[in-house]
């Protein structure tokens, strides 16, 4: 089929004149007269025909399901039911919502939900579906439909996508693989900067205009979502040794302490002390990182011990027992670990500095207390993990595990250290006591049942298969590296499990216990430990470039 010429000759074009044709010459009339070449260009296609061309065009599965807007409703789409949809409504309630203070669910129907909150809907259906992995998968990849059209084309900076966010961030590894654990918290984060949730409502800017509706306080909800944000936030730049993006404000504490007062919710209570618990971590932290490479001294000695009096006085100064909160119970342990290890950041024990030979006649006397209140207070961690019941594992939040899992990278290296044979005279009730060969096959154990429908034909795995998975690699990476003497299975006769606590013992109680009572080692075997012994000690250690340092992370063969 020719193509259709236009009715303007070029000629008549470039001299902006009218062209008509009235004669069957195949020329205007101007270049008939003047004798010139007269030549109609091909027309160019309109764009309507060129959409109704397109259309035509049969579409592939792929391009189909871009061309049309997906359903954003599980049950608009045929995935659940109402019934089931209020059965995972009541799950996350009852059961998950204590563990994440921070995303308060009060409607009590799932149609209800469903209308005033779609984000926040999609996100509960798909982590409370744990235990159905083909159902938790294509639900999470309609939230992340739902994202993405939200920042494309939606209102994002709304309260119902920020927690919809944070609970999908709580529970992160029940998202589909690969993991938005970074990019959803940048997100949410974002909210918050968007809707000025960090500071107070009434802060008069240029919005003199802004209706009288957006006045008054921040809603409960509100207030809540920015205390979920900064914890998520500062626990992971914490955990994971990520860049801090949400820095801490006395607003937040302020604002979560106001709620707190109003008791609208029996878990609103936890907020501040969370909060308040979580800038702690964070100070010691920060402190660790500025003297990373500096020499202990007097002034960093006292910011230590300050921070120590605040940790006592914080947990001295609540009015109900830290174990009723999972999170925050974990949290002060996590306190004191990190301010036992803090010292080792600025001392003879960060292995930073065997190299450089920075030791002295006092190492004997303060390497062995360390140790034991470093691995003591591991073990208490290890413990908090271990109590939970089976049932209870698929309620843990992303965090507890990456808690665990650094406290179980942490308690190997500190196990290889107390094994070595200048000091084995001194930590062999210690080792019995911990006994970290034991918990890795008893965390193994427990992990394996709970994996072994993990993988199925999508070959996607499960948090516990993950969590088993390495955990045996750390088995292996602390066999490896344990003196030859004790490759070989330890006795189990001093075996150390929560079940054999008295009361008030290790797991409940944030003291470390005295360390001549608690391991046996009494000021005679601090003394004869030769301190040149404990120099060649950290050297040899410090000679394994993937033994680390003893920092809260893992060692670098499985960072």
């Amino acid at each position: 089929m020719a193509q259709p010429l236009t009715k303007t000759c070029q000629t008549c074009f470039r001299a902006k004149i009218k062209c008509a044709s009235t004669q069957q010459s195949g020329k205007c009339d101007r270049c008939l007269r003047l004798g010139r070449g007269c030549v109609f260009p091909p027309s160019r296609r309109k764009i309507g025909a060129s959409k109704a061309a397109t259309s035509a065009v049969p579409l592939g599965p792929e391009a189909e399901m871009t061309s049309r807007p997906s359903s954003q409703s599980p049950f608009a789409s045929g995935l659940l039911s109402a019934e089931a949809g209020q059965a995972l409504l009541q799950t996350y309630t009852f059961k998950m919502m204590a563990r994440f203070p921070f995303v308060v669910i009060s409607e009590r129907s799932v149609d209800e939900l469903q209308v005033k909150q779609p984000a926040l809907c999609l996100a509960v259906m798909t982590i409370a579906a744990f235990d159905n992995g083909a159902l938790r998968r294509r639900l999470g990849h309609m939230f992340s439909d739902l994202v993405a059209e939200r920042i494309t084309r939606g209102k994002f900076a709304s309260l119902d996508l920020l927690q919809a966010l944070l609970v999908q961030l709580a529970w992160a590894h029940y998202q589909p693989r690969p993991l938005r654990h970074t990019q959803y918290l940048n997100l949410a984060i974002s909210i918050v900067s968007d809707l000025r949730l960090d500071r107070p409502k009434n802060t008069s800017l240029w919005m003199v205009d802004r209706p009288e509706t957006q006045r008054g306080e921040w809603s409960a909800d509100e207030i809540r979502a920015l205390a979920g944000a900064y914890y998520l936030a500062s626990s992971s730049s914490v955990m994971l040794q990520k860049l801090r993006c949400f820095p801490f404000t006395p607003y937040i504490l302020e604002a979560s302490q106001a709620l707190a007062l109003q008791r609208l919710t029996p878990h609103d209570k936890f907020i501040p002390v969370m909060i308040t618990m979580q800038h702690l971590i964070e100070n010691v932290d920060s402190l660790a990182a500025r003297h990373r490479h500096m020499s202990l001294n007097q002034s960093f000695s006292a910011r230590v011990e300050a921070l120590r009096q605040e940790l006592s006085y914080l947990k001295g100064s609540v009015n109900f027992p830290l174990m009723e909160n999972k999170i925050l119970h974990l949290q002060a342990h996590t306190a004191e670990l990190l301010l036992n290890q803090c010292a080792t950041s600025a001392s003879i024990f960060g292995l930073e500095h065997l190299g450089d030979g920075q030791y002295n006649q006092t190492t004997s006397a303060a390497f062995l207390p360390w140790l034991s209140e470093s691995i003591l207070a591991t073990k208490s961690i290890i413990d908090i993990s271990q109590a939970v019941m089976p049932e209870e594992q698929p309620l843990v939040t992303n965090l507890e595990w990456i808690v665990l899992y650094c406290g179980l990278s942490l308690g190997t290296r500190l196990d290889i250290v107390a094994a070595q044979p200048q000091i084995q005279h001194a930590t062999r009730q210690l080792r019995h006591l911990s006994d970290i060969k034991h918990i890795l096959r008893q965390v193994i154990l427990r992990m394996e049942p709970s994996s072994a429908d993990a993988i199925d034909e999508n070959a996607d795995e499960q948090v516990m298969h993950g969590l088993a998975k390495r955990v045996k690699l750390l088995q292996t990476w602390h066999r490896d590296r344990l003196p030859h003497e004790y490759r070989e299975s330890e006795t189990d006769s001093t075996r150390y499990t929560p079940n054999n606590l008295s009361s008030g013992g290790d797991c409940d109680d944030f003291t470390t216990p005295a360390l001549t009572s608690s391991v046996g080692l009494t000021p005679e075997d601090l003394g004869v430990t030769d301190p040149l012994l404990i120099s060649e000690l950290l050297a040899g250690l410090g000679a394994d470039a993937n033994f680390g340092d003893f920092s809260f992370t893992l060692p670098q063969a499985f960072g």
